[in-house]
């Protein structure tokens, strides 16, 4: 079986169907059918155009084709795969060198030579690493396969191309003078670096000290180690090359979103001229092309029908009065029905731009019947009537349907005949709606179900189509495409318009720029099905939105990323020098291009480093719809390999970022090894004030070595102030005033301590039996009143905090205490201009003895369920306050 992995990158699997490949193989009378159900083509190209195919006549029964072509479709199309680590790539370029032997069945340097190096010096330098492992090692040298595991294989690899920078991170966690990690030492940086600190402790426990030994066992190649719980460097490489160490969230490559809401709820993959191949005025039509798109995840294929004039009368697709090809209208509808639900069983729409006579429409029709069958979608849903007022059916209730998106043709006569009389049973099939409103290009709330250029071109581009069109996306579907009057086939960015809530943004797939590498990147996620989920403010009617704004959106954490580029691995085999863009592409408050770029690094290609300063993306205002792009460079500007990551799914810590062509296609060898941390955006000045909620812990022992220190402070004032008071007793008996204030060390006194930040003051009354702040931002809103109190009482029986009773504002009034066996956080009523907090409300949970307290806010009467991230600290849940 490893022979397959040599396929693996093939795009498509099926059986063929093209008249020429059955006439060369003399397919025809009685044998047709069985002949054609043994063959098998395997489809392959780096990009959706420049296809290479193989065919295969298998000699056994119509079962093995069968068998042999589901396992193959299988072994191209799984996503994990496609998304899998670093060493699983390694493991496969292992398998590929090993199958590719000489005639005495050993394995030639001349191949090892071949996949990892190009130019002289890496050659030479590949040469002396393989002699240094103890291999064979000249250019006309085989190694045995017995002598060449992956293990030789990998001590080669570690050898060729050194880690100099996790060596660094290995004495960073704490091994300086020894040559391994203790469990602790690996449970804390797993905890601290490699984990995501919005996460609940309760839905996603801290890595504990069993799982960090489960670790060590399965990825520490040293077995006496492994048994004593030590890790070495070699170990802590292989995990972090690893599949336990994903850049992205596993779950996010399964279809996981919710899929019963409205079809307007969803940004869909969507294709615009699907059946071309380049040009729009002279390009090649293809049947190709409809297959490539839907195993590629598109949901959305655009139809244009036209007469044929050929004597059979048969409609053609093509792009109406141009000079591209024809194809037959027959021939694609059997590539859709093969295809359409091969990759996702969510439902296929079908844009008919229909150009056809009546007579040619209803063999449309015919046709549309007879090949999708059931698939069809030919009449509305009980459940889901088409009717005003309405929403749209789900995706879950569409699945493996196809729905055809036509607009109707205006009465009129036509070769003399009547439109509106085209035969019934013809046209029934064909979902029509004439609805789409254009008086004076105003979009109007229940209008029609199709939004085209020409309707947004007539009034202003940005007040009208963004602010109409985000409230009207919320219950109509519209469908954006680039201009009719344009010749190449360069894509918009389809950023803009997902930013105002469109759904069906038609790119063209025959060409890979960057718009197109993004629309692939954000429908990699929920199993690349082809429906993504919609922001809920953007769905709901209720709520408003400006894509425009820079300020936080209502019920929205904004979030924080910081990416620091550490090194690059077998970025390419030339020897050029190498740099690294990293780019945000979401609201345009959000995006940033052009502006990170790391330095050059002249010849070296096997393992660059580059260890730049971290890139800030300080405040990401919705997080939901930002993307990040990070790109390799030659020096002359030519792209080497990308990677599209939607900022919900990153993964933070140290992670390897396999890098992807403009396909989206993997590459084998080139990685990236970056630091990511994501967290919660805090406004400048009150960052001290957020790592108290995240951590009172720490903050109370903070406070009580303040305490200690201004104690110390205290006692030497009184023991100078008794010594100069005897003294004076001793010259007139005459005590000073400041003397007499003055307390015995030990005594309960009170003290004032003030501390200054460059952006907020705080002032603080203490005693030795309880501590009261008042925080007062200096830089408040206009309008907006603050005042939170956090009281905090020492036991003297344990290091802890505990609750007190509520305390009196004479600003605010009653202030409402929610106790913890952490924190009692003592809040008054928040008031700001857009009243962000109005209520909270408490709920306490029990785990393991341990009382659990809930601290969440209401909007306007309303449960702020998924809108905030709950920590968890020490037993006690916070939430984070957006001030």
């Amino acid at each position: 079986m490893q022979r397959l992995t040599t396929v693996t990158s093939a795009p498509e699997i099926k059986f063929k169907q093209d008249k020429s490949l059955r006439d060369s193989l003399k397919i025809g009378g009685s044998e047709e059918d069985t002949l054609h159900d043994k063959t098998i083509t395997i489809v392959y190209g780096s990009t959706l155009v420049d296809l290479c195919y193989v065919n295969f006549v298998t000699p056994g029964s119509v079962s093995t084709a069968s068998e042999w072509a589901d396992a193959l479709f299988c072994l191209t199309h799984n996503l994990l795969a496609i998304n899998a680590s670093p060493i699983s790539f390694l493991e496969k370029l292992h398998s590929k060198i090993c199958v590719q032997t000489s005639g005495d069945g050993k394995i030639p340097v001349k191949n090892i030579l071949k996949y990892v190096s190009s130019s002289k010096e890496d050659k030479k330098r590949v040469l002396d690493t393989l002699q240094s492992v103890g291999l064979p090692h000249g250019k006309n040298d085989t190694i045995a396969p017995d002598k060449f595991s992956f293990e030789e294989f990998w001590a080669f690899y570690s050898r060729l191309c050194d880690r100099k920078d996790i060596d660094n991170i290995f004495a960073e966690i704490g091994a300086k003078k020894k040559p391994y990690l203790t469990v602790e030492q690996l449970v804390e940086f797993l905890n601290s670096e490699q984990r995501d600190p919005r996460l609940n402790e309760i839905l996603f426990p801290y890595c504990t000290s069993e799982k960090a030994q489960a670790i060590i066992e399965k990825h520490e190649p040293n077995r006496d180690f492994a048994k004593k719980g030590h890790f070495s460097v070699q170990g802590l490489t292989r995990y972090l090359m690893s599949d336990d160490n994903f850049i992205i969230i596993h779950d996010r490559l399964s279809c996981y979103q919710d899929m019963t809401q409205p079809l307007s709820h969803y940004f869909i993959n969507s294709s615009h001229n699907t059946y071309l191949t380049g040009h729009q005025l002279t390009g090649k039509s293809s049947v190709e092309m409809y297959r490539q798109a839907l195993l590629a995840g598109c949901r959305c294929i655009e139809l244009d029908c036209w007469d044929g004039k050929d004597q059979d009368q048969e409609p053609v697709i093509t792009h109406g009065m141009t000079m591209c090809t024809q194809i037959s209208f027959k021939d694609v509808i059997e590539a859709i029905a093969e295809c359409a639900f091969k990759t996702s069983e969510y439902p296929v729409i079908l844009s008919f731009e229909n150009h056809c006579s009546p007579k040619q429409q209803a063999k449309m029709a015919a046709y549309c019947v007879s090949i999708f069958g059931e698939m069809l979608l030919d009449k509305a849903l009980d459940d889901f009537p088409l009717e005003e007022g309405k929403s749209l059916p789900p995706p879950k209730a569409l699945l493996r349907k196809i729905v055809i998106k036509n607009k109707k043709r205006p009465s009129k006569r036509e070769e003399g005949v009547d439109v509106d009389k085209a035969p019934i049973d013809s046209t029934a099939v064909i979902n029509t709606d004439s609805k789409v409103e254009k008086v004076d290009g105003e979009i109007t709330e229940n209008g029609g179900s199709v939004i085209t250029e020409e309707d947004v071109s007539k009034a202003s581009f940005k007040t009208m189509f963004f602010l109409t069109s985000i409230s009207y996306n919320k219950r109509q579907l519209s469908r954006i495409y680039p201009s009719g009057t344009r010749v190449g086939s360069a894509n918009y960015m389809p950023q803009i318009f997902w930013n105002a809530g469109c759904q069906l943004v038609a790119l063209n797939y025959q060409t890979l720029d960057l718009p197109m590498m993004l629309n692939q990147g954000i429908f990699e996620y929920n199993g690349r099905c082809g429906y993504i989920l919609k922001p809920s403010f953007m769905c709901r009617a209720d709520k408003s939105f400006d894509p425009f704004a820079e300020s936080t959106v209502d019920g929205i954490i904004a979030g924080a990323v910081t990416v620091k580029v550490i090194s690059g691995q077998w970025l390419t085999e030339k020897k050029v020098g190498t740099y690294v863009e990293v780019d945000m592409y979401g609201l345009p408050a959000d995006t940033v291009r052009r502006k990170y770029k790391t330095k050059i690094v002249p010849n070296n290609t096997i393992n660059p480093v580059y260890d730049e300063e971290p890139f800030v993306f300080k405040k990401v205002v919705l997080p939901s719809l930002a993307v990040l792009r990070i790109a390799v460079y030659e020096e002359s500007g030519k792209l080497i390999g990308q990677r599209i990551l939607p900022v919900v799914g990153l993964s933070p810590g140290y992670r390897h970022i396999k890098l992807r062509n403009e396909s989206n296609q993997p590459l084998c060898l080139p990685t990236l090894f970056v630091h990511i941390v994501t967290k919660d955006y805090v406004p400048s000045g009150f960052e001290d004030f957020a790592n108290a909620l995240c951590d009172p812990i720490a903050y109370h022992q903070e406070e009580k070595r303040q305490q200690q220190l201004q104690s110390l402070l205290d006692e030497e004032e009184v023991e100078e102030d008794a010594t100069g008071s005897k003294a004076v007793e001793e010259d007139g008996g005459k005590a000073t005033e400041n003397a007499k204030t003055k307390s015995a060390p030990g005594r309960e006194t009170r003290k004032s301590i003030s501390i200054k930040s460059e952006k907020k003051s705080i002032k603080r009354n203490c005693t030795s039996d309880s501590l009261v702040a008042e925080i007062n931002p200096p830089n408040q809103r206009r309008g907006s009143e603050m005042i939170l109190r956090e009281a905090l009482r020492r036991d003297s029986s344990r290091d802890s905090i505990s609750g007190i009773k509520p305390l009196q504002s004479k600003k605010s009034g009653n202030l409402h205490t929610m106790t913890s066996r952490s924190l009692s956080l003592q809040a008054a009523p928040v008031t700001v201009e857009r009243g962000p907090f109005a209520k909270r409300s408490r709920s306490t949970k029990k785990r393991e003895g341990k009382t659990q307290s809930l601290i969440c806010f209401t909007v306007e009467g309303k449960y702020l369920k998924d809108l905030m991230w709950a920590r968890t600290v020490q037993g006690a849940i916070f939430t984070d306050l957006s001030l």
